[in-house]
């Protein structure tokens, strides 16, 4: 199984912890986020991870070269910042099979193995981990059909829709996917919307797993206890 690590965030919500490293480097229980990301990618059955890196990205090659990684890293250097789906040009040649894809400040145990095979089942260009939560404020939300293809997108609403479907921020895609991605873009407000005006089919994945977006020192504080208290295993 092949996968991506989006790691080339500078991580400003983190800030003052990522005055002088990138947000992928940044520490979660006295280990930098990378190296959890790397076993736990490894224990779900990855054999080839692709990583992009941008803000100070001598740092975390230079992690690299002294971590042993337990699966293989190769690494995709952004001179400038392509964006979340972007960053999937320069790395065409690795894409050459169904792969998932992770945001790198995600934190979770998804089954990533039951996920890309439900994507390959189905079909689609692309398949989204997401969540069921009453918390929705500020999070991007899918809208499912009763097959389970997505329909529509909520970005980021002010309040909180009970029962909303959460976009997890980790996808199985195909490399097809590739046609619909611009030489700079992101998947929610370039990917997304011309694949669906164009009729091809994206569907979601319902996930009962632990899902954090780090993005914050409130939330990096959150799954530190989550893990020191044993309610995440990672």
């Amino acid at each position: 199984m092949k996968a991506v690590l989006l790691g080339a965030g500078r991580g400003t919500r983190l800030a003052p912890l990522t005055g002088d490293v990138p947000k992928i480097l940044v520490p979660l229980a006295g280990e930098p986020l990378l190296a959890h990301q790397l076993r736990y990618l490894a224990r779900a059955g990855v054999e080839k991870v692709m990583l992009n890196v941008h803000y100070l990205a001598e740092k975390v090659l230079a992690f690299l070269d002294e971590f042993d990684a337990p699966l293989d890293v190769l690494v995709s250097v952004e001179e400038e910042l392509l964006g979340t789906a972007g960053a999937l040009l320069p790395m065409r040649d690795f894409l050459d099979r169904p792969f998932v894809l992770q945001y790198g400040d995600v934190v979770t145990n998804v089954d990533l193995r039951t996920l890309l095979d439900s994507h390959v089942e189905r079909g689609g260009l692309a398949t989204l981990a997401y969540y069921d939560a009453e918390a929705t404020r500020e999070k991007g939300l899918l809208d499912l059909d009763a097959t389970g293809r997505v329909v529509g997108f909520v970005e980021k609403p002010q309040h909180d829709v009970p029962g909303g479907h959460v976009n997890a921020g980790i996808y199985g895609l195909d490399p097809g996917i590739l046609e619909f991605v611009p030489p700079c873009g992101d998947f929610g407000f370039d990917v997304w919307p011309s694949v669906t005006a164009a009729g091809r089919p994206i569907y979601g994945h319902r996930v009962d797993a632990y899902v954090c977006d780090i993005g914050s020192a409130e939330a990096l504080l959150h799954v530190e206890n989550d893990l020191t208290q044993g309610a995440l295993a990672w």
